[in-house]
């Protein structure tokens, strides 16, 4: 079970956003981004993934190590996901806010339908209480 945090938009309908570390965004941090419709974010975090890989091959060419470049570069990419699964949360909900959603409720569920779908039919009320 997963707490998730229900937003609503009068044209665009619900939205639903799980708390906490977000895997994808650690292990895809770019797609991730575009999937969320996060534009500035997008474009940081692919930036940083090509300066990234930049990184690890001036550092290929500068010591002739191949080893040093390719565990700088999963280094620099673990920080990357890092920072990225553990904003994930914050990052999403500020750019549904921004976009005209409105949080309505927490809902703890086994999915993001399901969540979506205890709020539809009521079926959080009085069976947790969270504090936000």
């Amino acid at each position: 079970m997963e707490l998730y945090d229900i937003y609503q938009h009068p044209k665009f309908g619900l939205a639903s956003v799980k708390r906490g570390f977000s895997w994808t965004a650690f292990f895809i941090p770019s797609i991730w981004a575009i999937s969320k419709s996060s534009g500035f974010i997008t474009l940081a975090l692919i930036v940083a993934t090509t300066a990234a890989f930049n990184i690890a091959d001036l550092l290929r060419l500068w010591f002739a190590d191949a080893e040093l470049s390719l565990f700088s570069l999963i280094i620099l990419l673990a920080c990357i996901g890092i920072l990225a699964g553990f904003n994930a949360y914050k990052w999403h909900t500020q750019s549904l806010r921004k976009d005209g959603f409105e949080k309505q409720t927490s809902v703890i569920a086994l999915s993001s339908r399901h969540a979506k779908k205890a709020f539809i039919n009521k079926a959080y009320l009085n069976t947790a209480n969270i504090a936000a």
